[in-house]
């Protein structure tokens, strides 16, 4: 791969190289042509471990889609590619599993929960640089979900910057499921629960220069999974809002701040 710096923008193929530009950037790029064929990257022995890798690339998107499903009520507040960062995070909990081998590892969560927890939505503010206080919070064995959000004071425990009018705080209560190797590729261990399931509860809209009272989340599972293959999943939210009209609040994306504020395997107590 080369770089090509030219007064005239050449793109598509010439010969043996094909000349693209990368996303988000001017740069031309030159890449020669060739390479394995599609039958040797599929049956060559020497493309095995390429394939293995390959595998385990795979369980990683899809355990990347369970994870994002589990924050899809807060996905508009995140300002970077969040399901392409938690390949990082997926990979090491792959490489913590020490009874499978490559192409076979799980990537199990109820076993690392750890690895999760603290997951911010945000590149520049983070949660606890908002709200500037002690937020609570608690996971039973069946799922019930307690958050605690104390008084919040503008200047002094809520902290936002100029040009935000409205704010709104919400909860995210996910069962997320661990995923194993079967015949058919990666999947969910469990019958009953074959992807992320989530509830999700929002304060109304809330003027950022009053003081808001203490408030109390509550949270139930729909149903809790049979089995302990997956994690109890809590994150939480602060998104901003302008007014439209005299009832009306518009949502601004890419703006307020959100994170994983615990994650407990199945059974367990926090």
């Amino acid at each position: 791969m080369a770089f090509l710096e030219s007064q005239f923008p050449l793109l598509g193929s010439i010969g043996e190289y094909t000349f693209y530009k990368m996303k988000g950037s001017d740069k031309i790029i030159a890449r020669r042509k060739g390479g394995p064929s599609r039958k040797q990257l599929k049956t060559g022995k020497n493309f095995m471990k390429m394939r293995l890798h390959s595998k385990e690339f795979a369980a990683r998107v899809a355990g990347s889609k369970l994870v994002m499903r589990a924050l899809d009520p807060l996905r508009s507040i995140a300002n970077y590619n969040v399901a392409t960062a938690l390949h990082k995070p997926l990979k090491a909990i792959q490489d913590l599993d020490t009874i499978n081998k490559l192409g076979r590892r799980r990537i199990c969560f109820s076993e690392h929960p750890g690895i999760l927890e603290g997951l911010s939505l945000n590149t520049e503010n983070g949660l606890e640089s908002m709200i500037v206080a002690p937020i609570k919070s608690r996971i039973s064995a069946t799922g019930e979900a307690t958050v605690k959000i104390p008084r919040l004071v503008p200047g002094i425990s809520l902290k936002v910057g100029p040009g935000f009018s409205y704010f709104r705080i919400c909860v995210v209560l996910a069962a997320v499921p661990d995923l194993h190797l079967f015949e058919d590729g990666y999947d969910s261990p469990l019958p009953d629960l074959p992807m992320t399931t989530y509830v999700h509860d929002t304060t109304p809209w809330l003027p950022v220069a009053s003081i808001s009272a203490p408030r109390t989340f509550s949270l139930a599972p729909e149903a809790v999974p049979s089995g302990n293959n997956f994690v109890w999943m809590l994150s939480l939210g602060l998104q901003f809002g302008y007014p439209t009209g005299p009832n009306g609040i518009q949502p601004i994306g890419d703006e307020g701040a959100a994170k994983v504020i615990a994650v407990i395997p199945g059974g367990k107590v926090l």
